[in-house]
């Protein structure tokens, strides 16, 4: 892709490119070094819901392999049955042991659910707030300043 049509690709979309010069400079140079040119783009009013997003895959996640914990847990011979198979003797003295390890289990990662679901929920619920907000600041904010904002998160 020549410069002219990444210039026409970058800026499609844009309000106002500040230094088309410099743009294309900095294109060229990239080009001839073989590397891609990192733009930054600001304030982006879809951040917020990416982020809100994540938050609740990071939530699914953390459910589903507490679940699981909790499901081998229960089901599974636990952290005693090997002993207790090897000498049958022992079992009147690890199955009370057993049943704690298994109600500890489900304690923790309960908890750990119910953590992931208040904290988890209650950033994503944050996030999904904060779209309208940054558009409330864009659209009320001055240009002057935006551009201000903008020219200096390049530093």
């Amino acid at each position: 892709m020549d410069i002219a049509q990444q210039m026409e690709l970058l800026t499609r979309g844009t309000e106002h490119v500040y230094s088309p010069e410099e743009l294309a400079d900095r294109l060229g140079e990239a080009g001839k070094q073989g590397r891609q040119l990192r733009i930054k783009l600001g304030l982006d009013p879809t951040a917020p819901a990416l982020l809100g997003w994540n938050q609740i895959a990071f939530m699914a996640m953390i459910i589903a392999y507490s679940a699981w914990r909790i499901y081998a847990g229960l089901t599974g011979p636990g952290p005693y049955g090997a002993q207790i198979a090897n000498e049958p003797a022992l079992a009147p003295m690890l199955a009370p042991i057993a049943k704690l390890h298994a109600t500890l289990t489900v304690i923790i990662y309960g908890t750990l659910i119910a953590a992931a679901i208040l904290f988890q929920g209650l950033t994503a619920r944050y996030y999904f707030s904060r779209r309208r907000r940054l558009l409330e600041y864009l659209q009320q904010t001055p240009k002057w300043i935006l551009d201000i904002q903008r020219t200096t998160a390049r530093h």
